[in-house]
């Protein structure tokens, strides 16, 4: 029997790494495994089975289905079919698989009312499957139906023992609405924020452009406080249907699945952190070459949303392109362990028919369409079979934290996006550079909001502001208060690629100068290379550092070069054996262990692998 408890997977008791894929993930008409007049059943029972014989032990379905027209009040008013959904999670249960089942597709439409697409600013309405949310999320009436919808599913759902989690929506983004609904929930956010009397809220319309209504600076205001409304307005609907879902399926630890490389999503996922148990995020970053540091950055920032709250991250959506190599895969694997994820989902099993508007045909999957094997196939079950082999030892430990932070913060972002010359840049480079900076130099990197230094659940004691305009008034505050209990606050500059301190004398630091300022060592060095990129997980009886060999060119590190590891936890542990696990076999590693150093003798590293130290 599967359960998921604090975004951990547990089989029988035993807490698991949630391996897994989608399959029949979407519910665009035009998207799926096999067409509706071709043997649907016969085939994904068939795929199901060859899932498992993969090495996978997760699913992740869309509830594809028909919803009747509403009938009564609440969720009992709602009466939906999902026929094959129901038997995709009924073979998976045969097999041995647990299952996480989105719940709501493009739209939740049940009562029949009209007018709900969202506008744009040139006037024209989305469309029918433009994006993950084409309809307002301020007219009540839609906001009821998404709810009850929402409710019955998860009920629906809740009586396969297999269904371990539910998804909300898929990649949600809320940038803009012109809706008329939408105009006027706007005007009442500002009411009830105090930004502006009832009088005078009743003329104020959202600025469709930042020119217009800027300041003499070419700051907009209105246009800052009409994106923060939209940003909160996403937030509040996603965790109201957690909160439905969780009636439905009290059992069911929830997720949404953000698009990760969008900066502008990085605070949403603190903010619902807060509610939901799980932060999942799509991922299709390669992690090599120039942006290998991007591609750890985009995981480190859930799981440091998630971590702030106690929980976990999972990768609902990682990148299974039928056209990616070999040592992609593998190193894509390495690298989301050694950010701390719990779970991986790739996107997907078997690539897409191709149907008539199909908008990926065959493009992602570990199979083709045809169900021949990808070039990518072998090497991904050798890999899974890995990551099986250490499950348990994996899902045992956390990310290595140094007390080493950068700042997430909504309002300095929005506030400096709403600049008529755009300058949020200035934001979101500052975090990019300080992060590449630290990470190749060795040092793990967490994120917080200012909000979060108050009890500092991740023992922060080095921030890192990405800018300083744009901070409100109790984010200065807050970090304030965060110095006078002895935390080191530096600020990025963008245009001079330098650091100075909160409130010091102006002195250009250097990134070494900050680190050394705040007595804080590299936690992985190596001698020798610079092709390896190393992450520290740690645990009670164990350690792990995942490798990834970072560069495209197909060229091997060479044997005998050092890893070196330093971490205060390792002062008090006894080394009892170092190891390198592959898919190629299992090579035990020579090493020495001084105080909090424990330097190891690595053999030559291909894609890269993990480092087994069993303390």
């Amino acid at each position: 029997m599967y359960e998921v408890k604090n975004g951990i997977l547990y089989e029988n008791g035993k807490p698991t790494f949630a391996l897994g894929l989608s399959y029949y993930a979407s519910y665009h008409p035009s998207k799926y495994a096999v067409p509706p007049e071709g043997d649907r059943i016969g085939q994904l029972k068939l795929d199901i089975k060859e899932m498992r014989e993969a090495g996978f032990n997760y699913c992740r379905f869309a509830a594809r289905g028909i919803f009747e027209d509403r009938h009564g009040e609440g969720a009992d008013g709602i009466t939906a079919h999902f026929d094959l959904i129901d038997k995709c999670v009924e073979e998976a249960d045969k097999n041995n698989i647990a299952v996480g089942v989105r719940l709501q597709g493009y739209t939740l439409n049940v009562s029949g009312y009209k007018n709900l697409q969202r506008i744009k600013a040139d006037g024209s309405e989305f469309g029918a499957y433009e994006g993950f949310l084409p309809q307002t999320l301020c007219h009540s009436g839609i906001l009821t139906d998404n709810r009850d919808c929402t409710e019955y599913s998860a009920r629906h759902f809740s009586k396969y023992q297999n269904v371990v989690n539910h998804q909300m929506y898929n990649e949600p983004d809320y940038s803009v609405d012109y809706n008329p609904s939408a105009i006027e929930a706007f005007r009442k956010w500002l009411i009830d924020r105090g930004y502006a009397t009832k009088e005078a809220a009743k003329d104020i319309y959202p600025p469709k452009k930042r020119i217009d209504g800027a300041d003499e600076n070419g700051y907009n205001e209105l246009f800052f406080r009409y994106t923060m409304f939209l940003h909160e307005r996403l937030c509040d609907f996603l965790c109201d249907m957690d909160n439905a879902t969780k009636i439905g399926n009290p059992r069911s630890e929830n997720y949404t699945c953000w698009v990760s490389d969008n900066g502008f999503n990085f605070p949403k996922y603190f903010r619902t952190a807060k509610s939901m148990w799980v932060i999942g995020i799509t991922h299709y970053f390669p992690s090599q070459g120039a942006r290998v540091y991007r591609s750890s950055m985009i995981m480190d920032v859930p799981e440091s949303a998630a971590a702030v709250n106690g929980k976990h991250a999972w990768l609902v959506e990682y990148n299974a392109n039928t056209k990616m190599k070999p040592d992609e895969w593998e190193r894509e694997t390495y690298s989301a362990i050694g950010s701390g994820l719990k779970g991986i989902a790739y996107y997907q099993w078997r690539g897409d028919y191709a149907a008539e508007g199909s908008p990926e045909t065959n493009l992602f999957g570990l199979l083709n369409n045809d169900r021949t094997k990808t070039g990518v196939f072998d090497r991904a079950v050798e890999v899974n079979r890995l990551i099986n082999s250490l499950s348990e030892k994996i899902v045992t430990t956390e990310k290595h934290r140094a007390g080493i932070a950068i700042l997430v913060s909504e309002n300095m972002q929005l506030s400096l996006d709403a600049y008529a010359t755009v300058r949020s840049d200035l934001y979101s480079d500052g975090q990019n550079f300080a992060y590449y900076e630290l990470r190749s130099a060795g040092y793990p990197v967490d994120f917080v909001t200012a909000e979060d230094l108050a009890s500092n659940p991740l023992g922060v004691r080095l921030l890192i502001l990405p800018c300083t305009e744009g901070m409100s008034d109790e984010e200065k505050g807050l970090i304030s208060a965060f110095t006078e209990n002895g935390g080191l606050v530096y600020s990025h500059d963008f245009t001079l690629g330098a650091y100075t301190r909160l409130n010091g004398d102006g002195t250009l630091l250097s990134v070494k100068d900050i680190v050394k300022a705040a007595k804080i060592a590299p936690t992985v060095r190596f001698d020798g290379t610079d092709r390896l990129d190393a992450k520290l997980l740690c645990g009670e009886s164990h350690s792990i550092v995942t490798l990834c060999n970072i560069h495209t060119d197909g060229i091997y590190t060479e044997g005998g070069e050092a890893l070196t590891v330093n971490a205060d936890y390792l002062f008090h542990k006894q080394i009892a054996s170092v190891s390198l696990h592959t898919p190629d076999g299992v090579t035990p590693l020579g090493f020495t262990h001084r105080g909090c150093e424990l330097s190891i003798t690595l053999p030559t590293i291909k894609a890269g692998g993990l480092v087994l130290i069993r303390h």
